[in-house]
């Protein structure tokens, strides 16, 4: 209750704002009365704690009826005399256990204002820019090669052209935070094709992620080799065997433009 009666006299002068509109007043209501983090805040917000304390014991606690109930009832406090001795010994009592109630919930209350202030004056990193970097790659007009979809005995020539099915060209991203390089690829890269982008972008960066299906998806990219082995991967393969070549080039060329500009 001490905490809420607190809270909400702590309130009532940001409400005042809205009336009195002199400079002074409203700086100092926003520069102490709503930041929690500001000494003269905690002073007071403790000070009203400790109040208010003493305010609700004085009402919800009689000393002098709560003697005169005990005389009534015939009971009686060893070594106390009924009546007003009984009401001035409950009342010490209650002083003495007030006190350090009230400290106690004075600085349970204060606890989030301690750690926004000790939040505020604790160092912090250096901010790392994020940058960013695209970079447009023609492809491969797309086929479908039946060889790879249908059957191995059928000619490697015999394809079906996609058309507009598939666009005739992908963005690729590259984005860099610190040390560490994300790459965005446009479909899913072959993992033999993924270290050789990892290594091909580690002179200039420490870590390397690659983010496939990104942007847009077109497919698997695959090593020449394994672009031309029939299987449903490579059917998916719509834009030949040198696409996954040159996909994992645009990135790795795009990495180190990213960290030409990052160093300069």
């Amino acid at each position: 209750i001490p905490i809420i009666f607190a809270s909400s006299v702590l309130y009532f002068p940001s409400l005042l704002q809205n009336v009195i509109h002199y400079r002074w007043f409203q700086n100092f209501i926003n520069n102490t009365l709503l930041r929690q983090s500001n000494p003269v805040y905690m002073i007071i917000y403790g000070s009203l704690v400790v109040f208010f304390a003493y305010f609700y014991t004085a009402i919800t606690f009689n000393p002098i009826d709560t003697a005169d109930q005990i005389r009534k009832y015939g009971g009686f406090i060893p070594g106390i005399r009924p009546g007003r001795p009984t009401a001035e010994y409950l009342s010490n009592i209650l002083n003495r256990i007030t006190l350090p109630g009230s400290l106690f919930l004075a600085a349970i209350a204060l606890v989030p204002s301690i750690f926004l202030a000790a939040w505020a004056k604790t160092p912090t990193a250096p901010r790392t820019p994020l940058r960013v970097r695209a970079s447009t790659l023609t492809m491969p007009k797309p086929r479908l090669s039946l060889r790879n979809c249908v059957a191995r005995w059928l000619p490697a020539g015999l394809t079906v052209r996609l058309g507009s099915a598939f666009p005739d060209e992908t963005e690729l991203v590259a984005i860099g935070v610190g040390r560490s390089a994300w790459v965005t690829i446009p479909g899913e890269l072959q993992s033999e094709l993924g270290e050789s982008l990892k290594r091909g972008g580690a002179p200039a960066w420490e870590r390397v992620f690659v983010a496939g299906v990104a942007n847009d998806y077109l497919g698997y990219f695959l090593t020449p080799q394994d672009a031309v082995k029939p299987s449903y991967v490579a059917c998916a393969s719509v834009y030949g065997p040198g696409a996954g070549e040159r996909v994992t080039r645009a990135a790795v060329g795009l990495l180190h433009l990213l960290a030409e500009g990052q160093n300069r």
